[in-house]
């Protein structure tokens, strides 16, 4: 049986259809699904102070605490997962992961006190969501188009080039 224009356009409009329709109910359950705001950063607060602030402070805060900060860190100030501290609980995470702090000669975690703390880093990342915005490249933004429309798109053909004057 030979496909007709009419057929493939039904087909695009139905798949457009169904993805509009998805993004409506996700934008109308997301409020009953996620718990409040104000419920979240409790539950962050509890678990950073029972979890979290121990482990800093038997094993960080001699070195990044009120009377010595290596490298102008300074961990005894921090007070949960905070937005603006972001970049730095990702290099703690990085640094805990792996095994480059706390440095040899000093007391080192136990496997769960480390588990304990890369999971929390992870659960505070996850519930921030993505970072910052940033443009897309033509590529990413020609199979951003396919996705959203599933017509076949070059990003070249849709974006005017730029002057290079």
């Amino acid at each position: 049986m030979k496909k007709t224009k009419l057929d493939c356009t039904a087909f695009i409009l139905n798949a457009f259809f169904f993805k509009a329709i998805f993004v409506v109910l996700m934008f109308l359950a997301g409020p009953i699904a996620m718990p409040s705001a104000k419920a979240q950063e409790t539950n962050s607060s509890l678990s950073f102070a029972k979890i979290v602030r121990p482990i800093l402070n038997q094993y960080c805060v001699s070195c990044h605490g009120p009377d010595e900060q290596e490298a102008r860190l300074r961990y005894d100030q921090l007070d949960g997962f905070q937005l603006s501290d972001r970049h730095l609980w990702t290099m703690i995470y990085q640094q805990v992961a792996a095994g480059d702090m706390p440095p040899e000669g000093e007391s080192q975690l136990g496997e769960s006190e480390k588990t304990k703390l890369l999971t929390w880093i992870e659960k505070e990342q996850r519930a921030l969501g993505t970072g910052s915005t940033r443009r897309l490249n033509r590529r990413e933004f020609g199979h951003a188009l396919q996705d959203l429309t599933v017509l076949p798109a070059k990003a070249k053909d849709l974006v005017m080039p730029m002057n290079d004057a």
